[in-house]
């Protein structure tokens, strides 16, 4: 999941209704067939959550009875334009939700509540719904990092209780079942994950006697590889770095939390979000280096509100961009039936893993995010509405929802499928080859950190400053918000 440009069309010659034709065969009938199973451990654990963090139980969301009387509703709200790869497949996607649940549950209505507008609005429109239990809805989908908080103020419901009765709970890894959220609950049900890795032009390094395989060891390769290319291209932005207000989260996530987990410091500490630490220095380092040598996208593309739909939609199509650290859904906007159709970007593109600063263990790193159902604590309904939850999240239409979305799919069974294996030829793969270095983005006061990164970066791709002055910009700003007992320092 990734916000994209708003109205944004699907592709000519695709239909929203339909599963848009590959290369490959896929074969249907009357639901998706799965072919051989392979097991995602092939490609590498997901990881665990910390050892003190254990499910809990005594849960009684999903006790009871599911009948409902004739004429109950139940309601989901969703984002209708920042979900998927167009606006049509959001809206077939739930549609085909709602048909099928309530052809499943005779005199149960599912209410759709899509919800229009750019990413900040959708936060904004679902925050506002979640303050009065007349106007909240029974399930939300959205994005992984919103969850904390929300567990925080007691708009969830925990799940343990019922997923300990879905016999599709096993497919979940462990990491996945809490997506960047404290234990011991477990507060969402995971839809899709988004990990990143580094995107590199291989003609551009052939231009610049790089290698065509390129596997940095560390960040200095990197920026060797962008000096390199500057130096033989000066008409190409050497390397995409995301930096200042304009797009806060993916300044954030996709790039800024990325550097620092491949650091030797932790983003937090228990619940504590560090506020200063020689990771946190570095990373800063790292973005003055890029940007004060030139090596940056130029100011104009980073003050545009759809730079991340730019980027991968124009601006990597006309090959402008070397290199890019960006989310994996990358390639699924150029296939056939994408936003942005480039049969040639598999001749173009490679795709590597981000390496850790110095090289050190585990070698490489990617942080993840992603989208989620959550049970709201105000639904009346709430063993029915798991129900919805649960059939949102079947494999069928788990699988479909990846696809279109750009995802890598949270169960295993569907990483491993090649249907969606084969959806994204070769970026896929290297997606769920990442996932082995991957560790969830902490959810808690997220907001308040993403701003304080967006400012600080500003200030070092704007107005030049130091890393020692953005440091003390974003230690200063997050302590003003959250108060020095919630936030803490590290080496």
């Amino acid at each position: 999941m990734y916000p994209r440009p708003l109205n944004q069309a699907p592709a000519r010659g695709t239909s929203a209704g339909v599963l848009p034709r590959r290369s490959h065969r896929v074969r249907c009938a009357g639901s998706l067939i799965v072919g051989a199973m392979l097991t995602i451990a092939t490609f590498g654990p997901l990881g665990s959550p910390s050892p003190t963090v254990h499910a809990a139980s005594g849960t009684t969301t999903c006790a009871g009875s599911d009948a409902a009387p004739s004429g109950t509703t139940i309601s989901i709200a969703y984002s209708s334009e920042q979900e998927f790869n167009s606006n049509p497949q959001a809206a077939q996607w739930f549609a085909m939700l709602k048909k099928q649940f309530e052809a499943a549950h005779p005199g149960v209505t599912v209410k759709l509540i899509p919800i229009a507008g750019s990413q900040s609005d959708y936060f904004a429109k679902t925050s506002l719904m979640l303050r009065s239990a007349s106007t909240t809805p029974d399930v939300i989908h959205e994005w992984t990092q919103r969850t904390t908080d929300q567990v925080a103020a007691n708009q969830l419901a925990p799940l343990d209780d019922c997923v300990a009765a879905w016999k599709d709970w096993s497919q979940f890894p462990a990491v996945v079942r809490y997506s960047g959220a404290p234990g011991p609950h477990i507060w969402q049900l995971n839809s899709g994950i988004n990990n990143f890795g580094l995107y590199y032009d291989i003609n551009y390094f052939a231009k610049a006697g790089l290698p065509s395989t390129w596997t940095p060891r560390n960040w200095n390769d990197i920026l060797t590889a962008a000096r390199a290319i500057k130096s033989k291209a000066p008409n190409v932005t050497p390397l995409w770095l995301y930096a200042g207000n304009q797009l806060a989260d993916q300044t954030t996530r996709q790039n800024f939390l990325d550097l620092l987990a491949g650091t030797r410091s932790p983003l937090t500490v228990g619940s504590k979000w560090v506020v200063k630490s020689q990771g946190l220095l570095d990373t800063f380092n790292f973005y003055h280096t890029v940007f004060n040598e030139g090596l940056g996208p130029q100011p104009a593309l980073l003050a545009s509100a759809t730079a991340d739909a730019n980027l991968t939609g124009t601006y990597m199509p006309k090959q402008k961009v070397a290199i890019a650290l960006v989310g994996s859904w990358a390639g699924s906007w150029w296939i056939k039936g994408g936003p942005a159709p480039w049969p040639g970007a598999i001749n173009a593109y490679k795709a590597t893993a981000l390496p850790t600063e110095f090289g050190q263990a585990p070698g490489f790193v990617s942080q993840m995010s992603g989208s989620n159902f959550v049970l709201t604590s105000a639904s009346k309904h709430k063993k029915l509405a798991f129900e919805l939850m649960e059939l949102a999240e079947g494999h069928q239409l788990n699988l479909l929802h990846t696809w279109w979305c750009g995802e890598v799919p949270p169960r295993n069974d569907v990483g491993a499928d090649p249907v969606w294996l084969n959806s994204t030829p070769y970026y896929n793969q290297q997606a769920v080859n990442w996932l082995k270095y991957g560790t969830f983005t902490p959810s808690n006061n997220y907001t308040t950190v993403s701003t304080a990164v967006a400012q600080s970066t500003g200030e070092v791709e704007g107005s030049g400053a130091s890393a020692q002055q953005a440091l003390a910009d974003f230690t200063r700003r997050v302590t003003q918000v959250l108060g020095s007992a919630n936030v803490t320092t590290a080496p």
